[in-house]
């Protein structure tokens, strides 16, 4: 620590930094890591095919791709939607017949 401060480094600037750029990058990865999180449980769950007619929130489809940060969505008018995990858990979703979404 006396040759750093000899050279002109001083350790709790650095110390001050290294803590700044962890709390930056928690609060930046907090909701990639919950999406993570929730994509594995949905996915030990498995209560998500591929394939499947779905309805979430405003979002109704056909589940195109199931990943563990998303899940995508074709909806019946050909625009893809990607649904994060987290509003998968946190919401109630339907899957069922495409007759049925149209009622």
């Amino acid at each position: 620590m006396t040759t750093l401060r000899g050279v002109g480094f001083y350790l709790s600037v650095i110390i001050g930094t290294t803590g700044i750029l962890t709390a930056t990058t928690g609060v930046a990865s907090q909701a990639s890591v919950s999406n993570l999180i929730n994509g594995i449980f949905r996915t030990a769950e498995n209560s998500l095919k591929w394939g499947a007619n779905i309805k979430v929130s405003e979002i109704t489809g056909e589940v195109v791709s199931i990943d563990w940060l998303s899940v995508k969505i074709r909806q019946f008018d050909n625009l893809y939607v990607r649904v994060p995990n987290k509003l998968l858990i946190n919401n109630d979703f339907k899957t069922c017949s495409i007759f049925q979404f149209a009622v």
